[in-house]
């Protein structure tokens, strides 16, 4: 249903499908590095972690922002370099336009695990013959090795698709 004026939701995980705020946990360092924003009027973004002071951002109506940081400005690294705490974060939007409003937000929040290394490839699976390939990470447009499809995928994702 449309947002009304000025109505706040706060972001689910589609992955999981729980509502934010949600907590990262010990042992995992976390970063937001990927934003993206569509409505059809105007919106405050409300990014809040932890105690700090929160982000907010003001996308302007009617236009696509979207922004990957290759380099976070949000990483719990900065803070707590050895993941010993657990990290609330809580990501809200809030319709402060005059008529009810449509879109959505999207951002990405990645997890990495102290002593893991650094991922840069990802497994991919032919959406035609299911042929199972390693790309590089950044990679999106997919020609099977096995049948020729060409095919895209989104940059991230933690799952073979």
């Amino acid at each position: 249903s449309p947002l009304t004026e000025g109505e706040t939701v706060h972001l689910i995980d589609r992955e999981t499908n729980l509502v934010t705020p949600y907590t990262s946990p010990i042992g995992y360092l976390a970063s937001q590095r990927e934003r993206f924003f569509s409505f059809n009027g105007a919106i405050r973004f409300t990014l809040a972690v932890d105690t700090l002071e929160p982000i907010v951002l003001f996308p302007s109506a009617d236009n696509l922002m979207g922004s990957y940081e290759a380099i976070a400005a949000i990483d719990t690294k900065y803070w707590d370099p050895e993941a010993g705490s657990e990290h609330t974060w809580d990501m809200t939007v809030t319709n402060v336009d005059s008529i009810p409003l449509s879109g959505m937000a999207q951002l990405a929040l990645i997890f990495t695990e102290i002593g893991s290394s650094v991922i840069t490839e990802k497994k991919v699976r032919c959406l035609k013959c299911e042929n199972i390939m390693v790309v590089p990470l950044k990679q999106t447009m997919i020609k099977c090795t096995g049948c020729g499809y060409d095919f895209i995928i989104p940059f991230f994702g933690k799952e073979i698709i």
